[in-house]
């Protein structure tokens, strides 16, 4: 899946089970998964760029607003509270990032 720099992007957990999932990102430069979402609720750490849509019943999309490049990496949903199937959405993320310009002395 492609994401564009500011932009907003949804990626979608569908399950037959009606218990809670568990979200975890993996990103590009790092080894080990950190949590997102758990027992119905975005870890703080993310709660300002990202939502949780439950409002159909098996349905556990996450949405990110103003998609950073940093957003890039592996997106894993299991199912059962985390020890479930799982479902894994790769994110790349594209788009310029602005880079201020250099002053003519550094030229």
């Amino acid at each position: 899946m492609t994401a564009v720099i500011g932009r907003r992007i949804t990626m979608s957990c569908r399950t037959t089970l009606t218990t809670p999932v568990d979200w975890y990102y993996l990103p590009l430069d790092d080894e080990r998964f950190r949590l997102i979402y758990s027992a119905g609720n975005i870890i703080s750490n993310y709660s300002h760029r990202m939502t949780l849509d439950i409002s159909v019943p098996g349905d556990f999309s996450l949405t990110i607003v103003n998609v950073t490049r940093e957003d890039a990496g592996v997106y894993v949903c299991r199912e059962d509270a985390g020890l479930g199937l799982e479902h894994r959405v790769y994110l790349n993320v594209q788009g310029k990032i602005n880079v201020p310009k250099c002053p003519k002395y550094f030229l």
